[in-house]
């Protein structure tokens, strides 16, 4: 039964996350979970870019005629 997985999903996710984490971490986390948080993090403020890189993207922009979206 698909309401009976789903609950007992959510059942344990709540056991999880109310378990005291190891010394020195913050939560306890399912596996997955870091990322997903990761790539909302992402769509809401963009991927962080290295100086460098943008720098480069930048050069190539200039170089191609290409205009900056950022800027």
């Amino acid at each position: 039964d698909l309401d009976a997985y789903y609950s007992e999903g959510r059942r344990l996710s709540e056991t999880l996350h109310r378990m005291s984490p190891m010394p020195g971490l913050e939560n306890v986390l399912f596996p997955g979970e870091l990322e997903a948080e990761r790539e909302k993090d992402f769509r809401k403020h963009g991927i962080p870019l290295n100086p460098d890189h943008i720098e480069r993207l930048a050069t190539l922009g200039d170089e191609f005629d290409v205009p900056l979206y950022w800027e």
